[in-house]
Formats: C-alpha cells, structure tokens, sequence
C-alpha cells in the first residue's frame, strides 16, 4: 500500500486532482498498457472548451454592439437628440466591429458617419472613442480630409449638387426649403492656406479675384428643410462691407441655383438689420411701417414667379423688443407667465398695476408671435396642433374607459378641470367643454403626443405605411421606464414578466388613437384624390337640396 502524500491532501492537491476528474470525463478513460495513447490530452481538451466558449462571448458582444445601438445608447446618455440620431440611421448597418482593426483605410461610409458625428455631436464622439473605446478616426485625421475639399468663398457647387441627388431620391424631404442668411463679424486675421497656395483673409465674393481689403464680415446662406430634420450651407461670402444691391443678387442666384435642382425656396429668414429690410424693398418686398403702402411680406421667385415669403428670425426680433435684454431672458419676460401674473395682481386689486392691461396684452401677443415664428408649423407650445392632440386625447381617454376595469388606471388616465385650465395647450378643450367631455391627464397627453410624432415623422421617412407595433415600440423607447401615469406602486403590484398596468395602459392608448389617425389619414387622401370632381364638392347641395 502506497503512502499517502501530504499534497494530494492539501486543499491544492485536492483542487488539481478534481480538475484531472473534469479533464478525463471529456476525453474518456485512460488507456490501458500497451494500447495507443489517447488522441486528447486533458489539456487540449480544457483549451478547446475555452476556446470555443471565447468565441461565443465574441459572438454575442459583436451581435450586441451594431450601430443602431449605439445610437440607442447615445440617446439614453442624452448626447445626441432626436435629430442627430434620425441623421445617423442611415447608417445603421455599419458593423461596429470594423472599426476597430487599425491599420486598416476607413471606407466612405465609416468616413461619413464619423464627420457627422463630430460636427452635431462632439461629445458623443468623445464618448464612443475615450470611454467605449471605439477606433473613430482622430479628430485631427477628420481636420486632414475636410481640407482636401473646396471649400472657398461662394456657392457651394458640391454641396448643391448633393442636395439635387437628395432630392431626386426623396422629393417629398428636400424639394422645399427655407433659405437662410445672416452676416457675422469676423476678426481681421490673414494666413496662407497651404491647400490653395495663397493667402486668406482678404475679401472674397466667390468670383475669385484679388481684393486688397481684408474682410470683416462673413455672409452664409443655409437651406432648412421644412420636412425632416436638416440643414445644409450652401455659400458663404467673405465682405467688408456689402450693399443691399449686391445682396440681393447673391440671394437671387442662390434661389435660381436651387431651382435648377428641383428645389424650390418658399421663405427668405434673416435678422431685422437695415440692410436686410433695403434688400427686401428691391426684392418687392414693404415691411416698413407706411399707411400709405399696404405691407407686403412676399416676392416672387426670380424663376418660377412663385412667391417667397420674407421672415423676420424670431429671436431677433425678440431681442430687438427688449434689446437690453439677452435672447434668453428677454424670452422670459415676454412671456405669457408674466402676463398671466400682471392680470392676476390687476384683478386682485393692487394699484400698482391697474392700468397694466395693455402692457399684459402687449407681452402675450409677442409671446405668441414667438412661439409661431420659433417652431416649423404650429405645433408649438398653446399651437393649434397641440390643442387638438390634447382635445383627442380625451377622446382617446372615452374610448379607453371603456376596455379598462382597474380603477386605479382609470383615474391615472383623467384630471380636473382645475388643474387643465392652467396649461394653455387645454384652451380649445376647456373652450368646448360643457361639462361632458373627458379631461386627460398629463400623462395621457404625453403618450399621445408621441405616438403623433413618431407617426408624424415616419409619414415622410417610410414608403410603406408604419405598422402598430412599431409605433408601441418607439413609444415605449422615448418614454422609457418614466412613469408617466403616476401609477407608484401599483405598477410593481401589476408587474408579470416585463408586463404591467403601465404597459398595458400605453400599449391601449397608442392602439387607440393609431386607429384613429389611420382614418384620418386615409380621409385625407381621398379628398387629395377626388380635389378635381366637381360632384364631390357639390355633394351636399345635390344630395339635400334638391339641386
């Protein structure tokens, strides 16, 4: 009988010995003598395993980390907004796991994303390259390949050729724009660009001839979408000082330009400066403040004949109201908050402020003109868009009482008539109410006024029609885990598998005014269809007058 030794009784021998167990249950029992080794060893059997369960994790992590949730990521981090990250969709397939083989060329598209990223988002490229450690090209290397481009003074002929295949591909985003312009100050600075081989800093119209003043200002042009969500320069101009003659024709050409691309300019948007008002005069334009001529907001296209329409930045005619003020703050006291508080101290009696009426009126018509000129259609706050959402939205509600038997949801989904007279987006509600009709919560609101987004932007991003689980699914991304219906504990008492009151409750509000707006939107494209028969408008008349 063999001693026992002191290391196979030690914890470590133990340890070795049950790892050999494991070793020779993969690889099967140990050859007798005289017979041929067995064709694994424990070792390489151990190997293989933490081979394969590597490349599995690999697997996962590379299935995990795709462009499009990063994106998501970016968003929840509230580096990107809603805008950059529509932008960046588009670029969704990228395969992550590509860029992070250095020495390797970056291809166009890795390139793309990479330039947009920096320029809207520069955080949120710091982010991906120092803390998730994601091999974006260096900011100078971005520097290097910007400065291969033309990008002197004048028209942009690149950019607007970019625009034009845009537009052919998607008519709907790109065929109508707001252009535009704003001049800034720029300091007196000359240098020599090696990429041109000469020296900048002087005057420039884009005709390319020497000036001898240095310039003072910068003139850009910028073209807005008004549907989707972008912009593009497509000139600038380097200036001392600049006539309203010579302004008008650059504005001219940059309209005609984009004409040629299929691209038709409906509003000039530039600052209140005097020379932008004399620039208008020429265009056809009266904005001055003359009884004897009719004002007049409009010129016509220098192609098409069509009209353009003129208007002024919100913000600064904001700041020119209260021009002591900064944007922001002027922001504050012109608005309708303090309106409300100057009637509120009139009507209770302090004679400070009892001949306040017309300055109250005064602050709340320019914080109206505010929130119109500020927001691409009326959906601004106490818009028109926003008061219906908030008048279906309590139809909505009707239809989800309902369907609904737990009394702690039905109240989540309603609130006092108290409480909805404080908020202007309820006006037309409470207008309208007689004492019969369902006032919704705030919470409520909110649902719908995603779900109306969310559907709202895939109108024009989609070819084919959006589907109901798409819209609960973007719904429930941009809501999140907040827990809008003020439901407290009762979602946790609800709460089966990844299911809850809370999802229930928003999964049947999206249901419910999704079906909604279908109707609405096939109602409307009917009418677009019948808008030339004459029996279709006249139906009524012949249908009940006898006519």
């Amino acid at each position: 009988m063999r001693p026992v030794s002191e290391s196979c009784c030690s914890p470590e021998g133990l340890a070795v010995a049950e790892a050999k167990r494991s070793c020779q249950s993969l690889v099967g029992p140990a050859p007798e003598n005289g017979e041929e080794s067995a064709p694994w060893t424990a070792p390489a059997a151990v190997s293989k395993v933490h081979r394969e369960k590597s490349n599995a994790l690999r697997r996962e992590k590379r299935a995990k980390n795709n462009m499009q949730a990063l994106l998501e990521k970016l968003r929840e981090k509230n580096l990107i907004n809603e805008e950059l990250k529509y932008q960046l969709e588009c670029y969704s397939d990228l395969p992550v796991h590509l860029l992070s083989r250095q020495g390797v060329e970056y291809t166009k598209a890795q390139r793309e994303f990479a330039l947009t990223l920096h320029l809207h988002g520069p955080k949120a490229y710091q982010y991906l390259r120092e803390t998730l450690h994601i091999n974006l090209p260096h900011p100078s290397s971005l520097q290097r390949w910007l400065s291969s481009l033309d990008a002197r003074p004048g028209l942009n002929k690149m950019m607007l050729d970019m625009l034009g295949r845009r537009c052919q591909e998607d008519q709907e985003k790109y065929s109508c724009v707001s252009l535009m312009l704003d001049a800034m100050h720029i300091k007196s600075h000359v240098q020599h660009d090696p990429q041109t081989q000469t020296m900048i800093g002087y005057v420039d119209m884009g005709h390319r001839v020497n000036e001898t003043d240095i310039a003072s200002e910068a003139l850009v042009f910028m073209v807005v979408g008004l549907q989707g969500y972008w912009k593009a320069p497509i000139a600038y101009y380097l200036t001392k000082t600049l006539t309203p003659d010579t302004q008008k024709v650059l504005v001219q050409h940059a309209i005609e330009e984009l004409h040629y691309r299929g691209i038709r300019v409906v509003c000039l948007t530039m600052d209140g400066h005097a020379s932008n008002i004399s620039m208008c005069a020429q265009l056809g334009c009266n904005l001055r403040d003359d009884l004897c001529k009719p004002l007049k907001t409009h010129f016509p296209h220098p192609v098409t004949g069509d009209k353009v329409f003129v208007m002024m930045d919100a913000c600064h005619m904001l700041k020119l109201v209260r021009n002591m003020l900064k944007v922001s703050l002027a922001a504050q006291t012109l608005s309708n908050s303090v309106a409300v508080a100057l009637r509120t101290l009139r009507d209770v009696g302090y004679t400070e402020f009892r001949d306040s009426e017309a300055t109250s009126e005064f602050i709340q018509i320019t914080d109206r003109l505010f929130d119109v000129f500020n927001s691409r259609n009326p959906r601004a706050k106490g818009g028109l868009v926003e008061n219906a959402l908030v008048y279906i939205s309590g139809f909505v509600v009707r239809r989800a009482l309902e369907k609904l038997g737990c009394d702690v949801c039905r109240e989540s989904l309603v609130t006092d008539a108290a409480s909805a007279k404080k908020d202007e987006s309820y006006h037309l509600l409470c207008l309208k109410d007689n004492g019969g009709l369902v006032i919704p919560s705030e919470g409520t609101v909110r649902i719908i006024r995603a779900a109306e987004s969310v559907i709202r932007q895939a109108s024009f991003r989609q070819s084919r029609p959006i589907r109901l689980l798409e819209v609960v699914s973007m719904v429930r991304s941009r809501i999140g885990t907040e827990d809008v219906f003020q439901l407290g504990e009762h979602i946790s008492d609800t709460q089966y598998g990844i299911d809850s009151h809370h999802h229930t409750l928003l999964t049947l509000l999206v249901s419910l005014f999704f079906k909604l707006r279908l109707h609405h939107i096939a109602k409307i494209t009917t009418l677009s269809l019948q808008n030339n028969s004459m029996r279709q408008k006249h139906n009524k008349t012949v249908l009940f007058k006898g006519h």
